[in-house]
């Protein structure tokens, strides 16, 4: 009986060693993401947002909300969907 108790409190003692979490640290927050500009179109079939990285330039996301297109721009900011909802305009950062 005494060996049973030993050995499931050992079992224990090594699942809550294995699932303590990773301490945050300075590497982790450049990893970090914010979503910063965000513009839904006249007619809401496209969305058009920033993502902020921590650490570098940031990138505007333009997606169908139907699901059918998404493009990627880097260093894009500032966004203007037109009425119609035909064309966006948006500023580029330099490198």
């Amino acid at each position: 009986m005494r060996t049973v108790f030993i050995l499931i409190t050992g079992l224990l003692i090594g699942l809550v060693t294995n699932a303590q979490k990773k301490p945050i640290d300075h590497s982790v927050y450049d990893s970090w993401q914010s979503i910063g500009e965000r513009m839904l179109s006249a007619n809401g079939k496209y969305l058009a947002y920033v993502i902020n990285h921590q650490e570098g330039d940031g990138e505007l996301l333009i997606r169908a909300l139907d699901g059918g297109y998404e493009k990627r721009i880097p260093r894009a900011y500032q966004v203007s969907i037109s009425d119609d909802s035909r064309f966006l305009v948006a500023r580029i950062k330099p490198l």
